[in-house]
């Protein structure tokens, strides 16, 4: 028997416009670089953040013919950077102004006819989040 192949898990992610199907284990964080700007003369350490930082993972059921896992492959063959929009399951949804395509690990133990594999998102610009 063959197992259906999920569309999405609690979310979903998009790359320049085009769904990526057969995401699961959606992964985001977005985070600042702090800075250390203790003085002399400070009684504790202190910082500040300076520069967003974020970075997606994901794991995905590989299709051949998805036009989204089309695009994610030659992205990461071209190192072209594009715009990725990752949407909660809340439908609150981050677009990441730049990212470039960091990793493909393939996980060539999975069954053949479900070859999965893992994707890891660096960024390069901002993330901004919608909520409305």
């Amino acid at each position: 028997d063959i197992v259906p192949i999920k569309a999405t898990s609690a979310g979903a992610v998009s790359v320049d416009g085009t769904t990526i199907t057969g995401t699961e284990n959606i992964k985001f964080g977005d985070s600042s670089v702090m800075k250390d700007i203790t003085t002399l003369g400070d009684s504790a350490k202190k910082n500040a953040p300076t520069i967003q930082d974020w970075k997606l993972s994901f794991d995905l059921f590989v299709q051949k013919a998805d036009a989204g896992q089309v695009k994610l492959r030659a992205a990461k063959a071209a190192d072209t950077r594009y715009v990725y929009v990752v949407t909660l399951a809340s439908g609150m949804y981050y677009t990441c102004e730049g990212g470039y395509v960091e990793s493909i690990d393939f996980d060539l133990a999975s069954a053949e006819d479900h070859l999965k594999c893992s994707v890891t998102i660096a960024s390069y610009g901002t993330a901004i989040l919608t909520t409305t």
